[in-house]
């Protein structure tokens, strides 16, 4: 409900019922006894009539808080009952039903183009898949039941106005979503078939009343209605009653029509071998296509892209949109040729001529000056395309070139437009749509996010969606995506019967693509297999170690080219080369075949050694890098290799957020047999970030690692971790000498080892130290000198996190403004540094910054840093607490109540004793109701994100 341009927030369910209820009956009241039925029936509890009065209060202070003005005029209440006095107009579902009768009596008048107008904005008033979806009480149900089928029968009726536009081919797509969507509804099958018989594809109109033939009876045991039994006899007789535009509707017209017409004859593509698929999620590339095709100085058009993104069918799309303007239109595929001179020939062959020997002069002579437009298919392998379609345009002045290739023609009168892979949702959709076609229905909500993953895992390329969809008869959504995660994309299923043999798996496609390169360029795309995540030029030389590094750009110019290899995005820091997923494991696959695959994967590892060593360039892209490095290196016996490869690129790890993984990985490799040094640094990371991650508190395995490291005379700054991890464990026991005690230690190792960055975390911990003792003076004191440290010595990210430490000081004395500015610089710079737990902790400071004075701005973020929290793994203890002492501030009592009972069952599960944390949830318990925080103690994760997620919509 809007005031305005201002959202009432109204979240609870009966409410919501009672909002619908007058709504429907805008300027009508509704008596008291009619909300009462229909918010419990028969059997109302004793205090139901006040609780409706309640409610009726509730949606009085949502509008004033929206900024309505006369609340009570507005929600009128009297002896007749309650009337909403808005005007109906203003009610999307009365003006859904005005604007359907309006759109209705339109087409039936003949005026198509009103018809659809009005349609359209009815449509427009649907904001969900379902009528009332928020509504739980059965009163809602017969509503919610006609509103459905109105909107059902407004979208045919729709899809009629626009048939009798002229717009039957962009319809196709919708129809097929349609009838996939509501298989047994036959109306829709009969707007489908008109509209595949009005763009031509007279054989596919009649394939699909086989297919609903086939689905009525297999699942009802019913076969299909006269309608469209008579509508299949118009479109075998091309009857003149279905040829565009149409003033009446073509199913009507369709039954009623029993005099043989003339026929007609259609316009198809020549050379089409099979009826095309629909197109599904490509409506802004056919849009600009049709416009480049229709221009007069574009002769060739170029679709390049990965093998398996659908060059092919949208190159299909387009020709079938051309028939009214090309005559003919020809589709040629050249897959089966190798020379320039074999273009002409195919192209004669499709038009059924005997080329003889100059086969251009053959077609030229056969076309002459006809506006003809010829699809190319498959370009890519044929020795001097270039040139021979060159020699076609020249020949012939009318020809418009539609060629799909995965390499531009590099021709100036070329328009190349590059064909990516799929939105996810349009991804989405034709994993659904293609599983629907196989009569499988076991998709679901709760299959939505294997789905998801599955998307992204096959880089939303449109074959790859198809041949794991047809996996799904076998295999339930998130059973494929485990398979597809061990097995790679052996997982995925097989084309179809009348898919080219290149297009039967995913490793042919690409194969095809790869088998064409030399051996140079090849050799550089099975080197980008040796990385994850992509890599830097300065990556790349080392593991491709080329005698010339101008060979290697070539080559990687060549892959670009090729659509193997995306082009690098040139506005980072650092531009990366990285492969398309589903490229990436056939070129992983083959530099694992190769004989010199160890030495490859040795140059990988020492590359990443040598980096982070050296301090070069490696940041949180290069994680997955990381990590199969590590991986390698275990595999291949090398076990101390790893562990400093694993140790050295901690910060990278961290920054990205991978905290769960780091856990796991130094507590393997703590199990391992290692040099007594570098084993004591891997058990100060376990102990760590088990203390991080589940709050594990193994103080002997940190004070035996600063034990073997002291003993040895190797000051390393990792020791200064360990002290400040047991100072954070001493604060949990209450002991915060102990935890001052730690702090100064670790600041004494800092200036042993002349470590200003680790001087400069020591002197955050003695802060944070100072804060619980409540001293908030020495807390500013220790982190401004540790904020000057940090400017001189430290990371973007450290400085970040030393900026956020100096926020919460500010914030503690009051000093509000200055504590904003430094958490806005905190945010700045850990975004730009990609480094998320730093983020995180920018986000708190800047919310405890904010909450005095703009408790709006303060719940946003820290809503944000609670779902990260989570989402690093961690409790969210802190960031809890502060959000509910920032809900309660702007007037949300009961999400806060909610939230502080979680944050106090988190807090007693891990024993943590925060004492400002422990102040702040006292002082907030003693004001809410026990009852709700006692019911917030018991919400689960998912329950707790759902209530900071519905924190966060309020104040957006």
């Amino acid at each position: 409900m809007w005031c305005g341009t201002e959202r009432a927030e109204i979240t609870a369910g009966k409410v919501r019922s009672v909002v619908a209820m007058l709504a429907l009956r805008a300027r009508h009241p509704v008596a008291a006894s009619t909300v009462l039925d229909a918010l419990w029936g028969d059997d109302p509890p004793a205090s139901a009539a006040n609780a409706v009065q309640v409610y009726v209060s509730t949606i009085r202070r949502a509008l004033r808080a929206a900024g309505a003005g006369d609340v009570r005029h507005l929600l009128a209440s009297s002896a007749a009952g309650y009337e909403l006095a808005v005007d109906p107009d203003g009610v999307d579902a009365i003006r859904f039903e005005q604007l359907v009768s309006a759109g209705t009596a339109a087409l039936d008048r003949g005026d198509a183009a009103v018809a659809s107008e009005a349609l359209a904005a009815a449509m427009g008033c649907w904001s969900g898949e379902r009528a009332l979806a928020d509504i739980d009480e059965e009163f809602a149900d017969p509503i919610r039941a006609r509103f459905d089928e109105l909107r059902l029968m407004a979208v045919e009726r729709r899809v009629d106005a626009r048939l009798a536009l002229g717009a039957a081919s962009e319809l196709i797509p919708e129809l097929e979503a349609l009838v996939s969507a509501h298989p047994y509804r036959e109306s829709l099958w009969e707007r489908l078939m008109v509209a595949l018989y009005r763009s031509g594809r007279q054989r596919d109109a009649l394939h699909a009343l086989q297919r609903v033939r086939s689905a009525l009876l297999e699942e009802l045991g019913i076969v299909p209605g006269p309608a469209l039994v008579a509508l299949e006899s118009a479109i075998l007789r091309q009857d003149e009653y279905l040829a565009p535009p149409l003033p009446q509707s073509a199913f009507a017209a369709a039954e009623a029509s029993e005099r043989p017409a003339p026929a007609l004859r259609q316009p198809i593509i020549v050379g089409l071998a099979s009826p095309p698929a629909s197109l599904l999620g490509r409506s802004r590339d056919l849009a600009e296509l049709r416009e480049v095709v229709r221009s007069d100085d574009m002769r060739i058009v170029t679709l390049t892209g990965p093998g398996g993104v659908g060059k092919t069918r949208l190159s299909i799309a387009l020709a079938t949109e051309a028939l009214a303007d090309f005559d003919p239109v020809v589709f040629v595929d050249l897959a089966a040729a190798t020379q320039g001179s074999d273009v002409a020939t195919a192209l004669a062959a499709v038009l059924g001529l005997a080329p003889g020997s100059d086969a251009i002069s053959t077609v030229a002579d056969h076309l002459g000056d006809s506006p003809a437009l010829v699809v190319l298919d498959n370009l890519e392998q044929v020795r001097d395309a270039s040139a021979a379609v060159a020699s076609l345009v020249v020949r012939l002045p009318a020809l418009t070139v539609v060629a799909t290739s995965r390499s531009p023609l590099r021709l100036a009168v070329e328009h190349e437009h590059r064909v990516g892979p799929l939105a996810m949702d349009d991804a989405r959709a034709l994993f659904v749509a293609r599983a629907k076609a196989a009569h499988i229905d076991r998709l679901d909500d709760a299959a939505t996010a294997s789905l998801n993953r599955i998307c992204q895992r096959l880089d939303c390329l449109p074959l790859a969606l198809e041949l794991a969809a047809a996996r799904v008869r076998l295999l339930a959504l998130d059973a494929l995506d485990e398979r597809l995660d061990r097995h790679g994309f052996a997982a995925l299923g097989r084309g179809g019967a009348d898919t080219p043999e290149r297009h039967q798996s995913l490793g042919a496609t690409i194969a095809w693509s790869v088998d064409l390169l030399d051996d140079g360029v090849r050799h550089v795309y099975e080197v980008l297999g040796c990385f994850h995540g992509g890599a830097t030029l300065d990556a790349l030389e080392a593991v491709a170690a080329p005698a010339d590094p101008l060979v290697l750009l070539d080559a990687l110019d060549v892959l670009v080219d090729a659509s193997l290899l995306p082009a690098p995005d040139l506005h980072g820091d650092i531009p990366r080369f990285r492969l398309l997923e589903t490229i990436r494991h056939d070129a992983a696959s083959r530099v694992d075949a190769r004989p010199d695959a160890d030495a490859l994967h040795r140059r990988h590892s020492e590359h990443y050694a040598r980096a982070l060593e050296r301090g070069g360039q490696v940041t949180v892209d290069d994680v997955p890098n990381l990590r199969l490095a590590v991986s390698r290196l275990l595999d291949a016996g090398d076990t101390e290799a790893a562990a400093n490869l694993a140790i050295n690129g901690r910060r990278v790890w961290f920054d990205a957020g991978a905290l769960m993984e780091m856990r796991d990985l130094y507590a393997r490799l703590a199990d391992l047999e290692l040099h007594p040094l570098i084993g004591a640094r891997v058990a100060i990371l376990a102990g760590s970030l088990g203390y991080v991650i589940g709050h594990l508190r193994d103080t002997e395995q940190l004070e035996a690692a600063i034990a073997t490291l002291r003993d040895a005379g190797d000051f390393d700054p990792i020791a200064i971790n360990a002290f400040c991890y047991l100072g954070a464990m001493a604060l949990d026991r209450g002991d915060a000498e102990a935890a001052d005690r730690f702090g100064s230690q670790a600041a004494e190792w800092a200036q042993g080892s002349y470590d200003s960055q680790g001087e400069s975390m020591a002197l955050d911990f003695r802060a944070y130290v100072a804060r619980n003792r409540g001293d908030s003076e020495r807390a500013a004191e220790l982190m401004a000198r540790a904020v000057e440290i940090a400017r001189n010595h430290a990371a973007p990210a450290d400085l970040s996190q030393r900026l956020a430490s100096l926020s919460f000081a500010l914030s503690a004395i009051g000093a509000d403004a200055a504590a904003e500015r430094a958490a806005t610089e905190a945010l700045e710079l850990a975004r730009a540094a990609a480094a998320r737990p730093s983020e995180r902790d920018a986000l708190v400071a800047l919310g405890e910054a904010l909450r005095r004075d703009d408790p709006v701005a303060a719940i946003a973020s820290l809503t944000r840093a609670v779902t990260m929290s989570f989402e690093l793994g961690q409790e969210g203890i802190e960031e809890l607490t502060r959000l509910a002492r920032a809900l309660a501030a702007a007037g949300d009592v009961e999400r806060a109540a909610l939230l502080a009972g979680a944050a106090a069952a988190r807090r007693l599960a891990v024993a943590v004793d925060d004492p400002e944390c422990a102040a702040i949830l006292s002082d907030l318990e003693a004001r809410f109701d026990a009852g709700v925080v006692a019911l917030g103690a018991k919400l689960d994760q998912r329950a707790v994100v759902a209530v900071v997620a519905e924190a966060a919509a309020k104040v957006r």
